[in-house]
Formats: C-alpha cells, structure tokens, sequence
C-alpha cells in the first residue's frame, strides 16, 4: 500500500512539473526531449536495486524529471540540445 501512495505522489509530482518552462518548448524540442529520455534513464537515472514488481521506481521518476526541467529552462534549442548530450543523451538523437 505504502507503495502505491508514493507512485500515486510521484506521478502527481510529475504533473506538477510541466511548467511555462515546457509551455514555450517547440514541438521539435518536445520530440528530442522524448526520444533522449530513455537514454538518459539509463545512464543517469538507474533503477533502484531494491524496487520489484510492477511499479516503477520513484526515485528514477524524479530524477528523470529533474533532469527534464533542466532542459526545458534553457534558453536556447542549442544550449538544451548540449544539455542532453551532457547526461547522456547520444549526439544523433540530441542534434536531430
């Protein structure tokens, strides 16, 4: 149950984080932002050894959205393109 609740918060938390920020980004950026994500997971945001089932990990969900607000504060397409490539998104995937 105790689960459950903190997925319930951390999706919430997530909702509350698409800010003006992510109001101004193109849909371009928006689709680059997408397809790094799960690069960026994978490198910067592994899952936590101790979470199982089916839930997904927490931690993992706000590091990547952490991560993301990042992104989209930049001011400029290409200081967030070398943003993404600076975590771990690959340059073919961050200049597209």
């Amino acid at each position: 149950m105790r689960k459950v609740i903190a997925v319930f918060f951390a999706v919430f938390a997530l909702q509350a984080c698409v800010s003006e920020n992510w109001a101004r980004l193109s849909q371009t950026e928006r689709g680059v932002w997408e397809r790094c994500m799960m690069p960026i997971r994978a490198t910067q945001c592994p899952a936590s050894p101790y979470q199982g089932g089916m839930l997904p990990d927490v931690n993992q969900n706000i590091c990547i959205s952490n991560i993301g607000e990042t992104f989209a504060s930049l001011a400029t397409d290409l200081e967030r393109r070398e943003y993404l490539q600076s975590v771990g998104c690959p340059a073919a995937i961050a200049m597209r």
